[in-house]
């Protein structure tokens, strides 16, 4: 909750409302690493697993990946998470 909003505002981290299927990097107001901004990923249901599991790995160099280095390692919650995220719109 302190990294990121799902009700449009910025904390630490974007607001995550919208992400799924949109390009890394994007979300307006908001100052992304030089890595997420110039990334070509884009926020898929598998991509955002990939991200949570790892975060220093799909986009090297991301400020998450310092933040939040072991990710979420457990496959349930990855799993919830992302099922969320696609109801956040």
């Amino acid at each position: 909750a302190a990294c990121h909003s799902v009700t449009g505002g910025t904390g630490v981290g974007p607001s995550l409302t919208g992400v799924v299927g949109r390009k890394a990097g994007t979300s307006p107001d908001y100052a992304y690493s030089p890595a997420m901004s110039s990334s070509d990923v884009i926020w898929t249901p598998e991509n955002l697993g990939k991200h949570l599991e790892k975060p220093k790995e799909l986009i090297p160099g991301n400020r998450m990946g310092n933040l939040f280095p072991k990710g979420v390692q457990d496959a349930k919650q990855r799993e919830d998470i992302v099922a969320y995220l696609q109801t956040v719109k």
